[in-house]
């Protein structure tokens, strides 16, 4: 069997042969909540008459329980990737007791008081949770889950509301939160995944988290101002009409603050609907529930907390992970993380205070706030983050084959006819049918690389780009470390790409018969780059594909073929330095990638000239400028009506040996070529927009100009800029952020003379603010 494995182990084990072994277990205290472990060590009964007997059956109850524990964390820890692998009989029968009722040998928590009861009880809070969640997790049971998944959310809430915030986050955490988050994606037919903040919204969520900085502070607790002149300002500024806690309010409740059975049950892409990048949202509830406490209006800032507590316990295995490039130690910022914050709302005053709310929504077992209040003892010197050490978007497999349907099958034992399904992690959410292996069929000695492919990433360069940093460090990255291109091509020469499509997203690219639509795809000249194989089409809807309407080389898989091995790989929700560093390399160094070498690129698009030839082949200090020119697939946006007078302006002002600039459509060229455009470049302009990835592969120390349309307002890093002039930064605004040092100028926008064709300004509603 295999586990979840980092990247650099998955691709270390792509270029050897047969399944391996996982590298060492956990420790055994690692895969039992230590909770139990306190009881067992400090914790009494009340006495009763027979208490020798009655102190044995406890004991033996504890211990039984600590068993249990062991091995429900240990199954999940080996098999957690493989969904529907665990299930309600995996946990132990006292284990399961105690959760559904409480109850211990031979009695129940009510035998012991003080802390030790609260423990006890803040235990079954939490193995409750998992009890209802495995009885839906191999989503057999569709009437279940709804009930099990509200309940499951609640117990979580109740679980983390009691935390203190000076405690670490346990394994058995993360191994929860990775649970809900399968349950959900089993048997809602979620579409995506609403933490994944890409694009646009990881410029939001930049914006909101410098709000959070800003307007936040974590001793306000109570009702009316803080007594913190500057903490009091910040929050008095927010009163104005366009503030996010106003239009919240007013205008965009529902939009912005989805119901938890909104998010069971979701009717919309959350990808890009209203309900994307819940980390955004939740920071931005946060800071208006403290405005709304200054107010002295507990019960909206109740509301407010409520919501962010909802979406909160729905994020948990990702809210970590989207903010972690903000906690910089600076300010408030160490709180972005799902136990400080918990931590927070568990303090508030008890008017305000989001536990009620929860309590009215589904009243249970779950006892007095009082209870909820207390703190278990802590253990300090350990990581509070939910911060998940799997969370690796990589499944190294087992021998694996495909039937007819596209239903993959791997070498397993003991699991029957049991429902099984890969589950991309991180990224949109990607359900995946497996079965256990029944028999061989025609056997290859290639490794199989399995991509999930959205339709975003299918279309969009930035969404491919962001896509492809994971798949090429996880598949080319180590062996390019270990060994350069020729490690690099030894190992490429070995795989063979399967491209799944859900089904939707085989509807959206085009493939679905009766649904043919003429798209280009983005993606497909770059998996030249992973594989010298034709990449394979595969869907779990197989029969469905429309082999004609498959641009080349796509083609649809034959799925009666067995591989030695291979590897599950899903977006990355967050890029890496690693991940960026080997795909610039890889995409870099590809040797016959561009049909025209870098000189004759430079006479192409630079232009040739006895005076200009030192500037382009030698750089003795003339500057290259490149502008991406929005091409068809732009249609018609994004466009620079008076670019023809700027590159007058520049020629009329600057020496050739001085500046060489060049406007260009990149589809014009191969993508080799792209690249070694930007690599060429000192200076890129574009528009805001995907076409802004190509400066990743230009050299450190270059400048990348962004044209902003013209706004009302425009926010980088939280703060509005003033484009009146231009905005230096060492950021950038597409994902990549600063993971590349680059300096970046922000140019606004001006409006044309009147009578222009086209559209040249944002409505409010459009607008970067909320």
């Amino acid at each position: 069997m295999r586990w979840l494995w980092p990247f650099s182990v998955a691709a270390d084990a792509l270029s050897q042969r047969g399944t391996g072994l996982r590298p060492g277990a956990p420790p055994a205290e690692d895969l039992t909540l230590p909770l139990l472990l306190w009881v067992k060590e400090n914790c009494d009964p009340i006495l009763v008459d027979d208490q020798a007997l009655f102190v044995q059956e406890i004991s033996a109850g504890i211990k039984g329980m600590i068993n249990g524990s062991r091995h429900l964390h240990r199954r999940f820890a080996r098999t957690g990737w493989l969904l529907g692998s665990v299930s309600l009989e995996n946990m132990d029968p006292v284990l399961r007791k105690f959760a559904s009722t409480g109850w211990l040998p031979p009695t129940g928590i009510m035998a012991w008081d003080g802390m030790c009861r609260k423990v006890l009880l803040q235990t079954r809070n939490f193995y409750y949770a998992w009890h209802r969640l495995l009885e839906v997790a191999g989503g057999q049971n569709f009437q279940l889950y709804v009930e099990a998944a509200l309940d499951a959310a609640n117990s979580l809430t109740s679980y983390f509301l009691a935390k203190d915030a000076s405690e670490p986050t346990y394994l058995q955490e993360q191994q929860l939160a990775m649970l809900l988050r399968s349950a959900i994606a089993m048997n809602s037919g979620i579409p995506s995944n609403p933490c994944t903040c890409q694009l646009f919204y990881q410029a939001l969520l930049r914006q909101s988290v410098n709000f959070w900085k800003a307007c936040f502070k974590p001793e306000h607790l109570r009702q009316g101002p803080s007594g913190d002149v500057r903490h009091d300002g910040a929050l008095d500024n927010l009163v104005q009409e366009a503030s996010p806690c106003t239009i919240i309010k007013e205008h965009s409740w529902d939009m912005f603050v989805p119901p938890l059975e909104a998010l069971l049950l979701p009717e919309e892409d959350q990808l890009t609907g209203n309900f994307a990048c819940l980390p955004k949202r939740i920071v931005t509830l946060m800071v208006c529930g403290q405005y709304w406490l200054h107010r002295g209006d507990t019960k909206m800032a109740k509301r407010h907390f409520h919501g962010a507590s909802q979406m909160l316990v729905m994020s948990m295995d990702c809210f970590d992970t989207s903010m972690q490039s903000y906690i910089d130690g600076q300010g408030n910022t160490h709180l972005l993380n799902l136990q400080e914050l918990f931590a927070y709302l568990g303090r508030l005053d008890q008017d305000a205070s989001p536990f009620a709310g929860w309590e009215e929504k589904k009243r249970r077992w779950t006892g007095s706030r009082e209870v909820f209040s207390s703190k278990w003892p802590p253990q300090e010197g350990k990581q509070r983050t939910l911060m998940m050490p799997l969370l690796q978007n990589a499944a190294v497999m087992p021998p694996l084959c495909f039937d007819t349907n596209g239903t993959l099958h791997l070498r397993l034992s003991g699991y029957g006819d049991r429902r099984l399904q890969l589950f991309d992690w991180t990224g949109t959410w990607s359900l995946m049918p497996v079965r256990p292996l029944a028999g061989l069929m025609q056997k290859t000695e290639t490794k199989a690389v399995l991509i999930y492919v959205d339709n975003p990433a299918w279309g969009t360069l930035g969404h491919c780009i962001h896509h492809l940093t994971a798949v090429t460090f996880a598949t080319l990255g180590s062996a390019l470390l270990r060994g350069g291109v020729p490690e690099m091509l030894k190992l490429r020469a070995t795989m063979q790409l399967y491209l799944y499509f859900p089904r939707r997203g085989l509807r959206d690219a085009g493939f679905e018969v009766g649904h043919f639509r003429s798209s280009r795809s983005v993606m497909l000249p770059w998996l030249s780059l992973l594989s010298p194989r034709p990449p394979l089409l595969m869907s779990d809807e197989q029969p469905l594909i429309n082999r004609s309407a498959l641009p080349p080389p796509l083609q649809v898989a034959d799925l009666r073929t067995c591989h030695g091995g291979g590897v599950w790989i899903s977006r990355t929700g967050k890029l890496s330095r690693e991940e960026l560093d080997a795909f610039v390399q890889v995409a870099g160094s590809f040797p016959g990638w561009s049909g025209r070498s870098k000189k004759e690129l430079l006479q192409l698009v630079w232009g040739q000239g006895r005076q200009g030839d030192d500037c382009l082949l030698e750089q003795t200090g003339c500057l290259r400028v490149l502008i991406v020119r929005r091409g068809a697939m732009a249609r018609g946006k994004r466009t620079v009506v008076n670019l023809p007078e700027a590159l007058s302006w520049i020629s009329a002002h600057y020496s050739a040996d001085e500046v060489r600039v060049a406007a260009v459509e990149m589809e014009q060229f191969t993508i080799g070529e792209e690249i070694a455009l930007a690599q060429l470049a000192d200076v890129f302009i574009g528009s805001y927009g995907s076409a802004m990835w190509w400066p990743i592969f230009m050299a450190e120390g270059s400048c990348v100009m962004w044209l902003t349309p013209h706004v009302k307002f425009w926010y980088h890093k939280g703060r509005p800029m003033d484009l009146s002039a231009p905005v230096w930064s060492n950021t950038g605004a597409l994902e990549y952020q600063g993971l590349r040092k680059l300096r970046h100028v922000h140019v606004g926008g001006g409006l044309p003379p009147q009578g222009t064709p086209g559209e040249f300004q944002l409505s409010e509603e459009e607008e970067p603010w909320t």
